[in-house]
């Protein structure tokens, strides 16, 4: 995991509940039980460095994603795996064998790693059917026709599409184009299978849909899988790891909870979910592993589980984080304006999502803050409220640019 300056830190770890053992049995895998492995990686492009020093594991029998806004590099470290790319630096070694070390010139050309690939386009010919489609790893392959006629059918039975085998591919569906990549990228029983945000072309129902297919097979043949995709939500579902990346490099490595309730860098703290940020300054240090901080306004809250070894002095300027479905709302009746305890504010806007609302509050300091509410009470727009931080949910940080 490359680390943020010191400086940009949380000074805390909030707490989190349900946190499963993913992460430290993760940590505690042999180096005997990796697929792929990549070694202070460096791709660059001219003077345009797309990525940077960059290193990372993909055990067998999990799902990897790489997550980040576009041009964070992670598509072109995904082509660098399978060999579409050839790296200007650093070695990457898919199970025991080098496949790209320039220093060393070492090159594998990609039809001889054996990884599968499914990418964003799909790439379905539409000169072929669907049986030609999922075929052409097997034929380049030069495997006998009995063998290639058995293996697909196979792989498209575990995909869904038996019976698909004559389908023209100008006749498909998005669904069954994503399938049929999926077949192709399987036919062939690769250790390891790489996926180019795969769901990005299909609309939402169907997305999750194929989402919760993928886990579901992905686990039914413990095959290996490195996942690209910008969607949030999807690397939180589906993934066993991810890797966040930003301006090409590695922020943060993890399970997803542990990324979810442990960022370690504000890059990773604000992509990934929604975080309600505020200013303030630390006022005190109490008993219990207490640290009272004032926001912006004039409000106190205490930030649960400080560590202290890091904490700034007393008096700096911080930071405190909370994800908006920590957030307590309720009206705020007579209550004073500038009371002590909570942050007071207007409901400004309210959209009906289903199970909540999605509120955008205006608080007295004049930001706007955008939390969730329970759609089984009664809420209006231009009611006045107030905001509770729990303590526990709480995270503290430095201000950027505080010595």
């Amino acid at each position: 995991m490359n680390r943020a300056p010191n400086n940009l830190v949380p000074l805390n770890r909030a707490s989190s509940p349900g946190m499963g053992m993913k992460g430290s049995q993760a940590a505690q895998r042999s180096p005997k039980d990796r697929i792929l492995h990549m070694e202070g990686i460096q791709k660059v492009y001219g003077t345009s460095v797309a990525v940077e020093n960059t290193s990372l594991e993909l055990f067998a029998g999990e799902i990897l994603t790489l997550l980040g806004p576009s041009g964070c590099g992670k598509t072109t470290t995904l082509r660098l795996a399978i060999g579409l790319e050839r790296a200007t630096k650093g070695r990457i070694w898919f199970k025991d064998r080098l496949v790209d070390a320039p220093e060393d010139r070492v090159f594998v050309a990609p039809d001889k790693r054996d990884m599968g690939m499914v990418f964003q386009s799909y790439a379905i010919w539409p000169h072929m059917d669907v049986f030609g489609n999922v075929a052409y790893p097997l034929r380049v392959r030069r495997r006998k026709a009995d063998e290639i006629r058995r293996e697909v059918e196979k792989a498209l039975d575990l995909v869904g599409l038996a019976g698909f085998e004559n389908r023209p591919g100008t006749k498909l569906s998005g669904g069954q184009m994503q399938r049929v990549a999926v077949a192709r990228g399987l036919v062939f029983g690769p250790d390891l299978l790489l996926m180019d945000e795969p769901f990005s072309n299909l609309d939402a129902k169907l997305r999750d849909q194929m989402r919760s297919e993928l886990k579901l097979l992905q686990r039914r043949l413990g095959i290996s899988v490195l996942f690209v995709t910008h969607d949030q939500s999807e690397a939180l579902a589906l993934s066993d790891r991810i890797a966040v990346m930003q301006s090409g490099r590695i922020e943060q490595s993890g399970d997803p909870k542990e990324l979810y309730f442990y960022p370690q860098t504000p890059a990773v703290r604000d992509f990934l979910g929604r975080t309600l940020n505020f200013d303030g300054r630390i006022v005190a240090r109490a008993h219990g592993n207490l640290t009272t901080v004032e926001l912006a306004g004039g409000m106190i809250c205490d930030v649960a589980g400080a560590d202290h070894t890091n904490s700034s002095a007393i008096h700096s300027r911080c930071v405190a984080s909370i994800r908006p479905e920590h957030v307590k709302v309720t009206p705020r009746g007579n209550d004073p304006l500038h009371a002590t305890g909570y942050l007071a504010g207007d409901i400004l806007t309210l959209l009906f999502i289903g199970d909540r609302y999605e509120a955008s509050i205006r608080l007295s300091t004049g930001m706007v803050v955008t939390v969730f509410l329970p759609c089984d009470e009664n809420w209006e727009e231009g009611q006045a409220v107030k905001l509770m931080l729990p303590s526990e949910r709480l995270q503290l940080w430095k201000s950027e640019g505080a010595q």
